[in-house]
C-alpha cells in the first residue's frame, strides 16, 4: 500500500508491504443455561413419578393375568379329566351290558333288532369316549402352554375337581383396594389430572438464567499455553 498511510513524510509513489493478521488463532467459551421456573416442568416431574408407579402396577397386573390363565387352564384340565374317567366308566358298563345281552340273543330271549340297539349304544358311547380323550389332550396341552412347559412333558393333576370347587366356595380374603385394576384406574385418573394441570401451566411464564464466558487468543507463534 502507499507508504504515506503509515508515514506522512514518505515520498510520492513510495509503497510498502506488510503482513496482516496472525497465523495462530484460538477461542474457548463456557455456557450455562439453567431453567429457574417452568410450570410444565414441575407437572412433568409429578407425571414421571406416576408413570413409574403405572409401570409397576402393569407389571403386577401382567403377573396376575398369567396366574389367572394358569388357574383357568388347570380347572379346564380337571373337568376334562373327570369327563374322561366318566366316559371310560360308561363305556365299560355298556360293554358289559352288551356282553350279557349277547348271551340272551344266543338263547333266543331277545330279537336281533333289540340287540342292534344295544350295540348302537356301545358305538355311541365309544365315540363319546374318543371325544373325551381328545378334549383331555387339548386341555392338558393348554395347561402346559399356560405354564410355558414343553408339550411333551408329563403332567399329573394333584388336585381333583371336588377340591377345586370347595376352594372356590371359600370367601375371598382381602380388600378392594388391593385390586390391581382399581389401582390402575386410579393411576390413570391422576395422569389425566396432570394433563389438565399441564395445559393450565402452559399459560404461565417461564424464567431461565444464562451465563457465557469466552476467550480469544491470537498468536504469531504457537505459544497458547505460555503464561502471557
Amino acid at each position: 500500500i502507499d507508504a504515506s498511510f503509515f508515514n506522512p513524510l514518505a515520498g510520492e509513489g513510495e509503497v510498502i508491504a506488510f503482513r496482516a493478521g496472525t497465523e495462530f488463532n484460538s477461542s474457548a467459551s463456557f455456557n450455562v443455561n439453567q431453567l429457574l421456573f417452568d410450570g410444565s416442568y414441575f407437572i412433568g416431574v409429578q407425571a414421571s413419578k406416576l408413570l413409574v408407579e403405572l409401570q409397576s402396577i402393569q407389571k403386577s397386573r401382567s403377573r396376575e393375568e398369567v396366574l389367572f390363565a394358569v388357574i383357568e387352564a388347570y380347572h379346564i384340565a380337571s373337568v376334562a379329566s373327570e369327563n374322561k374317567l366318566f366316559a371310560d366308566s360308561v363305556l365299560e358298563l355298556t360293554l358289559e351290558l352288551e356282553q350279557k345281552q349277547k348271551g340272551f340273543l344266543d338263547l333266543g330271549l331277545m330279537t336281533q333288532e333289540e340287540f342292534d340297539q344295544i350295540h348302537y349304544a356301545v358305538l355311541r358311547t365309544l365315540n363319546n369316549k374318543e371325544n373325551a380323550d381328545l378334549q383331555h389332550q387339548n386341555a392338558m396341552a393348554l395347561l402346559k402352554y399356560s405354564m410355558n412347559c414343553p408339550l411333551d412333558s408329563l403332567f399329573k393333576l394333584g388336585t381333583d375337581l371336588e377340591e377345586l370347587s370347595n376352594n372356590a366356595l371359600r370367601p375371598a380374603i382381602g380388600s378392594i383396594n388391593d385390586n390391581s385394576i382399581l389401582q390402575l384406574l386410579e393411576n390413570q385418573i391422576k395422569l389425566s389430572a396432570c394433563d389438565v394441570k399441564n395445559n393450565k401451566a402452559g399459560f404461565l411464564p417461564s424464567l431461565s438464567a444464562y451465563f457465557q464466558q469466552g476467550y480469544n487468543a491470537y498468536r504469531t507463534s504457537f505459544d497458547f499455553f505460555e503464561d502471557k
